[in-house]
């Protein structure tokens, strides 16, 4: 089963996950993207209809000027029963904190969720705290982000039926 990573990324940011396999595809638009295989633009994706068992999108949708775009492009890959793991920051934590210019969009919970299901009929959407600190601090500190901003990252499992 064929694997896509959209947005490999750049190495040592704090949301990256590097997937390694032979049946993985690192795809980003930046050449210097850590380990990139495959190069353009996730708009238009260069795969074939139906022939991607998974997508994982870590942390690309919020840059995007086009995400609809995007995500119908990544249900066009997928295979039926195939699965698209998007994470995105989470809006609501943000309201607190500056996301920086390069975010053009926010979603909380329930709007990624409405977002996702003008593509996908059968979502998940999850939150999560992304761990920050060292290893002393990083129980303490979790716990002071949670109670003061609430969750910080969220995850969407979208499966194509």
């Amino acid at each position: 089963m064929k694997i896509l990573e959209v947005g490999s990324g750049v190495v040592g940011h704090p949301h990256h996950v590097f997937l390694r396999d032979d049946n993985i595809v690192h795809f980003d638009i930046d050449r210097n993207a850590f380990h990139v295989e495959v190069l353009g633009d996730v708009h238009k994706l260069p795969f074939k209809t139906a022939s991607v068992g998974a997508v994982n999108a870590s942390h690309i949708f919020e840059h995007l000027e086009n995400p609809l775009m995007a995500l119908k492009e990544c249900h066009r890959v997928l295979r039926v029963g195939g699965l698209l793991v998007l994470r995105v920051p989470n809006g609501s934590f943000f309201k607190w904190k500056s996301s920086g210019k390069d975010h053009l969009f926010s979603w909380n919970q329930y709007t990624l969720k409405n977002f996702i299901c003008q593509v996908f009929s059968d979502v998940d959407v999850k939150s999560f705290l992304r761990s920050v600190g060292g290893r002393r601090r990083r129980k303490f500190l979790n716990l002071l982000l949670c109670l003061f901003m609430g969750e910080n990252e969220l995850v969407a499992y979208c499966y194509k039926t």
